[in-house]
């Protein structure tokens, strides 16, 4: 006997079928807006900016380019041309979790809203300093991105505000510096070359 469905079934499947999708979580349907602005990075735990913007932006004050965003799932591409690091990672709220890629290689990566934790990025020694590294005098210039000393560029800054332990590179002469900030006041060593030197900053105003 062959079953026969009215238009009463079609009716009561198609009822079924509209409260069903009444009852999913708005989020199914809600799309998230693009993560522009600017954001305090952790990648492989160098600490530093992230600006993001739809046709580019900065990490660490390098460019940014290939960015992309799904407002669906919340995932985030972008690409660092300087270090030939490829990134993604999921944005969720005022967080972003993911990985990055470096010469085959893979490395964990988080970003989080400046309003929000900070890691210690928010009492970074910001600014301009009177450095004397090795009898060497001239200036340092502090910035969660990176920064200067004697007018190279330094990368990989980082600081602890539990220990006030601040640290970054200057890639030009490999140079590694340590130091711990106490009020005005930086004292540290670096190293070069396998050797251990002996730096001092104070703030320039």
């Amino acid at each position: 006997m062959k079953k026969i469905f009215t238009n009463t079934h079609w009716a009561f499947f198609g009822a079924l079928i509209l409260v069903g999708s009444l009852m999913l979580p708005a989020q199914a349907f809600a799309k998230q807006k693009f993560p522009a602005g600017k954001w305090w990075v952790d990648a492989n735990n160098n600490k530093g900016e992230l600006y993001l913007a739809r046709q580019g932006g900065t990490i660490f004050n390098d460019p940014i380019v290939n960015v992309t965003f799904d407002e669906k799932t919340g995932e985030l591409h972008f690409f660092r041309q300087s270090s030939g690091q490829q990134y993604s990672g999921t944005v969720t709220g005022n967080q972003i979790n993911g990985t990055f890629t470096q010469a085959g290689k893979i490395f964990a990566w988080k970003a989080w809203k400046e309003e929000g934790n900070t890691n210690g990025a928010k009492d970074f020694p910001t600014g301009k300093w009177w450095i004397d590294a090795n009898n060497n005098k001239g200036e340092l210039h502090l910035s969660p991105g990176g920064g200067k000393i004697f007018n190279d560029p330094i990368t990989g800054t980082s600081y602890d505000k539990k220990t006030h332990e601040v640290r970054f590179t200057r890639p030009g002469s490999n140079q590694h510096y340590r130091g711990t900030v106490t009020g005005n006041q930086i004292n540290g060593t670096f190293t070069q070359a396998g050797k251990t030197f002996a730096w001092r900053a104070w703030r320039a105003n």
